[in-house]
């Protein structure tokens, strides 16, 4: 009864006469266009995915290098240490120690009571 109800009213027929023209607009495509719309947007998605390829390659590639570059300055370093050259410091004389000349009796440096 409702399905009846909306063909009379004028929103059901228009809805009936869009759904035809809508399904016989789905025949009549143009496969050119078709094709070119998808064709660019394969070039686009490639483009895309290149550029993201690049970038990858581009940090990989860099970060690879900072660790080669290191390694050769710190090569470079260690091979500039050079040791062979190191020259020794002077041994200092051993100081004259004026001995006591006394023979008396050796008294304690210390008290062991002050207060008394």
């Amino acid at each position: 009864m409702y399905f009846i109800n909306l063909f009379n009213s004028y929103f059901g027929k228009c809805l009936f006469i869009s759904i035809c023209v809508s399904a016989v607009a789905c025949e009549h495509r143009d496969e050119e266009a078709i094709q070119t719309v998808i064709r660019e947007q394969v070039e686009k998605n490639l483009a895309v995915f290149e550029a993201k390829q690049l970038a990858r390659c581009h940090k990989e590639a860099m970060e690879e290098a900072l660790i080669v570059a290191d390694s050769i300055v710190i090569a470079r370093a260690l091979a500039a240490k050079d040791t062979s050259n190191f020259k020794r410091p002077i041994k200092p004389q051993k100081p004259a120690v004026n001995l006591p000349v006394g023979d008396g009796p050796i008294a304690p440096l210390f008290q062991k009571n002050k207060l008394q």
